[in-house]
């Protein structure tokens, strides 16, 4: 086997698209691209994370729920999506929107932290 076969950082720095599903696991038409364990952000973005809640725990500060911590972990991994709308014109991909997507649906947020947490969705075999 080639050394180069085993690495993954390109692949999940590139991202994987999932469909999202609605509230009763139907698939919709609303794809959204993240990034996967393996990639320089979500690693990056996981440090930051970690670095945030000791900081608070040193100052006392624990005002910051878990919930808003992994909404914003979920949005930084988020690169773009397609096919999700307000009032009938497409939703511009910002890591705000994600944010705000992933806290007011948290079902969505749930299918994305599952989607990241499997390497095969990642690579190819």
């Amino acid at each position: 086997m080639e050394l180069a076969d085993l690495y993954t950082v390109d692949a999940h720095n590139a991202g994987a698209e999932m469909r999202v599903k609605d509230q009763a696991g139907k698939p919709t038409d609303i794809y959204i691209r993240v990034v996967g364990l393996d990639s320089s952000i979500w690693r990056n973005t996981l440090r930051e994370a970690q670095r945030a809640a000791v900081e608070r725990l040193v100052s006392g500060k624990v005002e910051t729920e878990v919930e808003q911590d992994n909404t914003l972990t979920l949005a930084k991994a988020t690169i773009g999506w397609r096919g999700l709308t307000r009032d009938g014109a497409e939703v511009e991909f910002t890591q705000e929107e994600a944010q705000a997507l992933y806290k007011n649906a948290p079902y969505i947020a749930d299918q994305i932290d599952r989607f990241i947490a499997k390497r095969a969705n990642f690579t190819q075999s």
